[in-house]
């Protein structure tokens, strides 16, 4: 932990047992690696499948990873920067893929795109949003968006210490939930189909954590973006069997955790609060 340097938008990190300095940067639905490999030998990078599978094309690896046991995949589409000496195809009860690059080979950069709905899309996901591997320049796209987010809010007042508690709490609301929308389509569990639609699914709520606090303060710094999500929790209901509001929607549908619907909760109080258009 002592080698970490952990920011919103980027986490660095150096392997101290192999000495292998690592960039990792996201961004929305793609992101970046960048090994600095500091020890002389060969240096090897290993993509693991599990229980899923995994394609290679050239110097490119596609493919997919079921979501633990459920009906839904996230599917991945990865290109190396550098050509790699050799790769490697482990198929079996845990697929992997091994790429060698050799001696010579001191930093190796590696960029990926992920999706819900397919390999392409994944493909497309990741030349819609890193165009090289600038780990440098994509941070700092990184770091504007938060600052963009976390302004929202100023205070005044107070000592370093409590701000840096309350811009701590607040990034921490934008955990979730999350938008899982591709070039106005998304993949809903509830019904294991690809919708059209323009406007952002949300899923991945944690309702029983956030329904008090979190939602009621979306009203109020980005009613927008809440009415996509609550919007996003009737178009759910529509796509299962039931037509129930998900109790606690997850990437691999809803999950009847706790005892309630807080997903009503929620669109009562922004209802109450004047929010018009989220059915």
């Amino acid at each position: 932990f002592d080698n970490e340097q952990l920011t919103p938008y980027s986490y660095k990190v150096l392997l101290d047992e192999a000495m292998i300095d690592v960039d990792f940067v996201p961004s929305y639905k793609s992101a970046l690696y960048v090994f600095d490999f500091r020890k002389d030998g060969e240096r090897y990078v290993v993509v693991n499948a599990g229980s899923g599978r995994l394609n290679i094309a050239g110097r490119t690896i596609s493919g997919c990873q079921p979501v633990g046991g459920s009906r839904v995949n996230t599917y991945i589409y990865m290109e190396p920067q550098q050509e790699p000496q050799g790769i490697r195809y482990f198929k079996g009860d845990s697929s992997t893929v091994v790429m060698a690059f050799g001696e010579g080979a001191g930093i190796v950069a590696l960029r990926y795109g992920v999706s819900y709905i397919s390999e392409d899309q994944a493909r497309m996901n990741l030349a819609a949003e890193i165009p090289d591997y600038n780990v440098t320049a994509l941070a700092a796209k990184g770091r504007r968006e938060w600052n963009n987010a976390l302004g929202k809010i100023k205070v005044e007042g107070g000592t370093g210490d409590d701000k840096s508690v309350f811009y701590t709490s607040l990034y921490r609301t934008f955990e979730r939930p999350v938008n899982i929308s591709e070039n106005g389509r998304y993949y809903s569990a509830y019904d294991g189909k690809v919708h059209e639609d323009a406007t952002p699914f949300y899923t991945d709520d944690w309702l029983w954590d956030t329904y008090l606090a979190t939602h009621p303060l979306r009203i109020l710094i980005d009613a927008e973006k809440e009415r996509n999500m609550l919007g996003s929790y009737v178009k759910a209901a529509g796509h299962s069997p039931e037509g129930w509001l998900p109790m606690f929607p997850t990437v691999a549908g809803d999950l009847a955790f706790m005892n309630g619907n807080h997903s009503i909760v929620s669109i009562y109080d922004a209802y109450c609060k004047g929010m018009d258009g989220i059915m």
